[in-house]
């Protein structure tokens, strides 16, 4: 059996030093949809998410996928991380269940009122992973998201849901010049790495901007949904001010539309697992890197066997690594993980 893992981290909103990288543009994402919420508040919401899912009491649920619980709690500090995804869960349920049960109603309170944003970042992240970035950027009456692609596989933008009552959505003319088109008339996109964005006016209604959602599909599942929290429409004093702030917003526009993004990959790099009738794990530090993806894994087994390559991200950099289990009667088996890395230019 071969099983291919992608673990995504919740130490970059979890730690300074963390916060500080915003690569992927999901850090944005964080700040803006949950921007009325602490750091303390968004770890809080996820922790009960997944005492609620993996957890009964202080053991771990039966019959369950670790293997989604255990993605969130990779790199989380205070949590002693297991063997394997089902003993980390054990671990994490053991530790928290006490600190939950004390603070069940606030935290449940958090959990309930920081859940989209969480849920916009855990997203992104994982679109990341897969080679889709956004940058958001929010003003009171405008939104924007530039999207790109950052691997070497193709991916393309199949869809935007919004509701128009609430967001008129455009995106630049394909001609240098041409007026702006309706996002709909550019779709389906092919991605590269020149950023695609898309401005959204939003509507007031009573001097009012209501909350709005806007859902971008690509084939690079999942869908990316953001929603943009609710603001007023402010007065200005002088017909100054707002021309200033006008022409402010005009110029980040531009600025956004104008970037471009390149990725200078470095050579490959491998590891190597030879299992010989008891399980093994191995690691390689990558360092640190804007962003890292599998290339591949290649096998050989003797009779049976299960194996897994890891790719992971933390406050040290990035970590390929292996875990093989023995499954008798298997005399032996080989597995070698690929990976690549690269710095965003």
């Amino acid at each position: 059996m071969k099983v291919r893992i992608i673990i995504l981290v919740l130490v970059a909103i979890l730690t300074p030093a963390a916060r500080a990288d915003n690569s992927d543009g999901c850090r944005d994402v964080l700040e803006l949809t949950g921007r009325e919420y602490s750091v303390e508040d968004q770890r809080i919401a996820v922790l009960v998410r997944v005492h609620d899912d993996y957890c009964d009491g202080e053991t771990e649920k039966s019959g369950t996928n670790f293997q989604s619980g255990a993605q969130y709690l990779y790199g989380i500090s205070g949590f002693l991380s297991g063997a394997n995804d089902q003993e980390t869960v054990r671990n994490f349920c053991k530790a928290f269940d006490s600190e939950y049960r004390r603070n069940e109603s606030r935290y449940r309170a958090i959990s309930q009122v920081v859940r989209e944003a969480v849920g916009a970042w855990l997203q992104c992240k994982q679109l990341a992973t897969k080679g889709v970035l956004f940058y958001p950027d929010l003003k009171v009456d405008t939104f924007v998201v530039g999207l790109a692609r950052t691997n070497q596989h193709g991916v393309k933008v199949t869809g935007m849901t919004y509701k128009p009552n609430l967001l008129s959505c455009t995106v630049p003319g394909s001609k240098k010049g041409s007026a702006r088109i309706a996002v709909d008339q550019d779709l389906p996109l092919d991605l590269t790495d020149k950023v695609w964005s898309v401005t959204c006016q939003r509507t007031a209604v009573n001097g009012i901007y209501p909350q709005a959602t806007i859902a971008i599909e690509t084939d690079a599942a999942p869908a990316f949904t953001y929603t943009i929290p609710p603001d007023k429409e402010y007065k200005y004093q002088f017909a100054s001010d707002l021309e200033k702030d006008m022409a402010t917003l005009k110029d980040r526009i531009a600025k956004q539309e104008e970037r471009h993004y390149s990725i200078k990959w470095e050579d490959p790099q491998e590891i190597r697992c030879d299992l010989i009738q008891k399980p093994i794990d191995a690691k390689l530090d990558l360092g640190k890197h804007d962003v890292c993806q599998l290339l591949g894994e290649e096998h050989q087994f003797i009779d049976n066997s299960s194996t897994a390559c890891l790719l992971t991200e933390s406050e040290t950099g990035w970590t390929l690594s292996t875990h093989h289990d023995f499954h008798a009667p298997d005399k032996g088996s080989t597995i070698v993980c690929h990976a690549m890395c690269g710095t965003i230019q």
